[in-house]
């Protein structure tokens, strides 16, 4: 399977986007005539790509006598297709109502959203997770609940041999001697830590100057080079303009920018005059919010961009709260919750902020037309071939 990581953007858009190219018609042979249209219908394809891949994986694995698989036989459920419009709009959760602010501030109670822990009215317990995932029509689907029991009794010896056969390379075991490695050096931040080089990998450079690793050997590598046949890099490229790159103007050359900065600033005097005079931006009134529960965090960031929030201090030390605690933070949370909403209605944060939006997503679509047709294109036709050796 190809490695990707996505990151979630800490963005706000209200209402439905006008953007440039965003036509739904197609000029009568059911392409697409629009930038935005190119690049859902390339991720679509994508997601489906990714499907089918798993599929011709699998099948290649138990052609050379594994019939064990871990982590649902490889076959994965419903896949996330990449929607810069959901991505946004799903942000405008991340500031809630004032109603909300009042009564649960941010939700971070660990006990739940109402009252003493208890679910509000008309709230339900969250579903258990279903380890089979979804995959309907799949091996390991809900139809055919997948059971890796049998994979957990396999030796060190016989997993060992199943990833070799893989990619490779048996890359847990790898990642354990390498944490050893780090540990001992005290270099053991998650985010920090380089990936280790892997054997039996090539590295594809990005144009952004980052790399990524592919088997060249395993059946990874056997199905890619059947559905990429001009190679990985090839279509790690066109992912990069359609995917990678969208992040990179959001959460990196917007959120950076003056005009976001001017935003920020107005938000935080607001907050100042309501007696929380220790924040910059939204984000750090929710890892305030965070830390009334939890203790002290830092944001670590990662050199490819990501950034993750992580307990300061002991792991082993950490004990969760009392009730008598949870309360207390809780009291300060909802506080604090219903200042950031009142502020950001007063400095029109929210507001700013999509606008600002509407119009990077519009040049992202004027500066990347031709990427995203291009991507639409690849994809597809990949999906085509991927498709066609299934079949066989």
């Amino acid at each position: 399977m190809r490695s990707r990581v996505y990151r979630l953007l800490p963005v706000v858009l209200i209402g439905a986007l006008a953007l440039v190219g965003c036509s739904g018609d197609d000029g009568g042979d059911g392409k697409p005539t629009g930038a935005k249209e190119a690049w859902l219908e390339g991720n679509k394809s994508d997601a489906e790509l990714d499907q089918v891949i798993a599929r011709l994986t699998r099948q290649c694995m138990e052609g050379k006598g594994f019939t064990v698989h871990p982590d649902g036989g490889m076959v994965g459920g419903e896949q996330w297709v990449f929607n810069p419009d959901e991505i946004i709009t799903e942000n405008q959760g991340m500031t809630p109502t004032l109603e909300e602010a009042q009564k649960n501030g941010y939700g971070m109670d660990p006990r739940g959203p109402g009252p003493g822990g208890e679910p509000s009215e008309g709230e339900s317990e969250a579903p258990t997770d279903d380890p089979s995932g979804d995959a309907s029509g799949l091996p390991g689907g809900p139809e055919e609940e997948y059971d890796d029991s049998f994979y957990t009794k396999l030796t060190d010896e016989e997993r060992d041999a199943y990833y070799i056969a893989l990619e490779g390379v048996n890359k847990e075991k790898l990642w354990e001697e390498y944490y050893k490695e780090m540990e001992e050096k005290g270099e053991t931040d998650d985010m920090k830590m380089e990936e280790p080089e892997y054997p039996n990998h090539e590295k594809v450079t990005l144009p952004d100057g980052t790399t990524r690793q592919f088997p060249t050997q395993g059946c990874t590598a056997e199905v890619n080079t059947q559905v990429f046949p001009d190679g990985i890099g090839v279509y790690t490229e066109k992912e990069y303009y359609a995917l990678d790159k969208f992040s990179i103007l959001i959460w990196d050359e917007l959120r950076e920018g003056p005009d976001m900065q001017a935003l920020n600033e107005s938000w935080a005097s607001c907050m100042t005059g309501r007696g929380f005079d220790d924040l910059e931006s939204p984000d750090d009134a929710y890892e305030k919010a965070n830390e009334l529960y939890y203790g002290p965090s830092q944001v670590i960031e990662s050199e490819d961009g990501g950034s993750a929030t992580t307990y300061v201090g002991d792991p082993d030390e950490f004990e969760m709260p009392t009730d008598e605690e949870m309360d207390e933070a809780k009291e300060k949370e909802i506080k604090l919750a219903v200042a950031h909403v009142e502020c950001d209605q007063e400095s029109g944060y929210s507001t700013g902020q999509a606008e600002l939006m509407k119009g990077a997503l519009d040049t992202y679509l004027v500066d990347y037309e031709t990427e995203l047709f291009g991507w639409y294109e690849y994809v597809t036709a990949a999906l085509g071939t991927a498709q066609g050796l299934l079949k066989e």
